[in-house]
This record gives C-alpha cells, structure tokens and sequence, in this order.
C-alpha cells in the first residue's frame, strides 16, 4: 500500500477548521483516560498546520447533538446520530464535522440547502 504524500505548499490559501478543545473539562475518574487526555497536544498540530495554512479556531459546544440537517439539538446516545425532530439518521462524528463545517463557513444549518446538496 502505498500512502500519498502532500506537498506543504498545496495547503496554502485554504482555511483549516479545528475544535477550541479545553484538557481542563475532559477528565473523568479514569487513571487511563486522564493520562491519554494529559499526554495529547492538540495545540501544537495546529500551530505546526498554521504555518503552511490559514487554521481558524472553531467552538465545538453542541457539534455532535445539533443536528446538521434542522438545527435541533438532540442528545443521542452511542456511534449513531438520529435527530428526533427531521429524522435524519447519519454516523454522530459526520454529523459533527458537518456542523463544525458549517460554522466554519458561516451557515446555519437548514433543510433546504441541506436537501439539495444531499441530492433528496
């Protein structure tokens, strides 16, 4: 298997959305989860990618419970995304890079555009 490499330059005038993502609300009562958050250093990869590239910060509040079709927000449970109010049923991490996708761009989330960019 071979894997592509990309060339730095390539990145240049495109806008990378990342999460604002704050350690100090992610710790729990597990020794092992806390150590593995500990260890991670989000903050550098987007430095390291704000050199080649323009990175804009994005908030991460409600990414995985709104819905990127209507709007509501939900509270589901597991891997699965199914919003109460539309229906719509996708996988809960593509429905939060939607929804960070969005913010990124300045939309809000609408039916209508939704639908046709989906081809419904």
């Amino acid at each position: 298997m071979r894997v592509k490499t990309i060339d730095l330059d390539e990145l240049k005038g495109y806008i990378h959305g990342f999460e604002d993502i704050e350690k100090k609300g992610m710790f729990t009562k597990s020794r092992r989860h806390n150590r593995n958050i500990a260890k991670s250093d989000w903050k550098t990869i987007i430095r390291l990618m704000s050199c080649k590239s323009m990175v804009q910060p994005l908030d991460p509040h409600n990414s995985s419970k709104m819905c990127s079709r209507c709007g509501m927000i939900n509270a589901p449970k597991g891997a699965y995304y199914e919003c109460e109010f539309c229906g719509m049923k996708t996988d809960r991490q593509l429905n939060a890079s939607i929804n960070l996708y969005l913010q990124m761009e300045g939309l809000t989330p609408s039916p209508k555009p939704f639908d046709e960019l989906m081809g419904a």
